[in-house]
C-alpha cells in the first residue's frame, strides 16, 4: 500500500463521516423545528384559555345587560 492508496482511502472515510454528520445535522434541525413547534403550540392554547378567563366575564356581563335591556324596551311597548 502506498501513500496514494492510503490518501485515497482517508478521505473516502473522511467524506462518509461527513456525509453521515450532515444527515444527522438535518434529522436533528427538524427534530428540534418540530418540538419548538409543540411548545409554541401548547403556549398558544394556554394563551387563549387565559384569554377566555378573561372575556367570559364580560361577555356575560353584555349578555346580561342586553338581555335585561332588550326586555325593557319590550315591557315599554306592551305598555303603551
Amino acid at each position: 500500500m502506498n501513500l496514494q492508496d492510503t490518501y485515497y482511502i482517508l478521505s473516502i472515510v473522511f467524506m462518509s463521516l461527513s456525509l453521515l454528520i450532515l444527515i444527522g445535522i438535518v434529522v436533528l434541525v427538524f427534530y428540534i423545528k418540530k418540538k419548538v413547534t409543540s411548545i409554541h403550540d401548547d403556549i398558544q392554547s394556554k394563551l387563549n384559555d387565559i384569554n377566555d378567563y378573561g372575556v367570559k366575564p364580560v361577555k356575560k356581563v353584555i349578555d346580561i345587560a342586553s338581555a335585561f335591556f332588550s326586555g325593557a324596551s319590550k315591557r315599554k311597548k306592551s305598555k303603551k
